[in-house]
């Protein structure tokens, strides 16, 4: 990924006397990152934004991220190691802008069985109405640190209309990164008819006018490729990952007891615990397993339907829901699992969950 550098920087205020370190502020090339998530806030989006953070100055690019206020319960073990030159301005939305009720984990039972918000029946959600509030502070940034290109990450998907609003007011090109594909979200299903028809006018739009058009996944950039062929040049795939240097430390040798089955993850929309609490069942049925041979523990919120079928099967019993825990234990539970649990979203096909890359640091089965 190839972007022309404007020159140099003027040097900003610093919280170090070391000369070396201006001289090699003042050489990078810079980015202005725009992501709701980030750290303290660990869910996928944060994490995402956060590790290109993290690495981008390893190949002479200085991260600006714009990002949300930091609220209650974030992760406190989350977002160390951000590299001194990276600037990260909480500004995207105002203080007073209401918080996401179901962005947490809680893994309680009031969280399992809480309705969830009915959705937003505008275009992009309630996000839309934070344009101008969140364009004007991408402009100020872009006018201040004079970035080579603003990357612009969805979800919400109107951060993708703020990438491109702010890059006609610039003049800086623009990368849109969809994380999850968009239209052909399986949360689109929910929406009004109208809705759907105009984000998808506005998904082509706003595709044409980026440079660039990331995907974490090779399905969900093939499935784009194909429905827009046009911009198929400028379609790339940046995976998810994970850090080497989060990894757990082994845990102590297994101690006799039921099969400790870790799910790591909220479970919500087609991502469900249906498919194993069935094949649980019918090896009870079978006389193969008791309910006193497994157990699994769900790190997260659990879907409600679950939670019924479990009553009816009668297995209730075998599963535990766990509240929120830092990643760094969410990262030990996985290690001491004798088997994970990967939930995908159904018969989705265009998702890579970002939980595998967890579960792969993990080194447990």
């Amino acid at each position: 990924m190839n972007f022309k550098a404007n020159g140099a920087r003027r040097a900003l205020p610093l919280s170090t006397n070391d000369r070396s370190f201006c001289i090699v502020r003042l050489s990078m090339r810079t980015i202005l990152m725009v992501s709701r998530h980030f750290p303290p806030e660990y869910s996928v989006g944060g994490k995402r934004a956060y590790r290109l953070a993290r690495r981008l100055p390893n190949h002479g690019v200085r991260p600006i991220v714009l990002t949300a206020p930091e609220r209650d319960g974030g992760d406190p073990s989350a977002g160390s190691g951000l590299p001194p030159e990276t600037l990260v301005e909480r500004h995207f939305q105002p203080d007073f802008w209401p918080a996401d009720k179901n962005r947490g984990s809680d893994g309680t039972a009031s969280g399992n069985t809480r309705r969830r918000r009915k959705p937003v029946d505008i275009p992009l959600g309630r996000e839309l109405l934070l344009t101008p509030w969140t364009v004007a502070r991408m402009v100020r940034l872009v006018q201040r640190e004079k970035p080579s290109v603003i990357w612009a990450t969805s979800s919400p998907y109107a951060v993708l209309l703020f990438g491109a609003l702010a890059s006609r007011l610039t003049g800086v090109p623009w990368i849109a990164d969809l994380r999850d594909p968009w239209t052909t979200n399986f949360n689109q299903g929910a929406k009004p008819e109208w809705v759907k028809s105009t984000e998808s006018i506005l998904e082509r739009r706003l595709l044409t006018h980026a440079s660039l058009i990331i995907f974490t996944a090779e399905t969900a950039a093939d499935a784009y490729r194909e429905a827009y062929p046009e911009l198929a040049p400028k379609i790339h795939l940046i995976r998810n990952a994970f850090d080497e240097d989060q990894a757990p430390a082994p845990p102590p040798p297994r101690s006799p007891g039921p099969l400790h089955v870790v799910h790591f993850g909220n479970c919500y929309g087609p991502r469900r615990l249906e498919h194993f609490l069935r094949a649980v069942d019918l090896l009870i049925r079978r006389g193969e397993l008791t309910t006193s041979d497994i157990v699994l523990e769900n790190l997260g919120r659990a879907n409600e339907h679950d939670l019924t079928l479990a009553a009816e099967l009668g297995l209730s019993g075998i599963i535990r829901i766990s509240p929120t825990i830092p990643y760094e234990q969410g990262l030990a539970k996985l290690a001491s699992a004798d088997v994970q649990l990967l939930i995908g979203y159904g018969s989705e096909a265009l998702y890579i969950p970002a939980k595998l890359y967890d579960y792969l640091l993990s080194g447990a089965p």
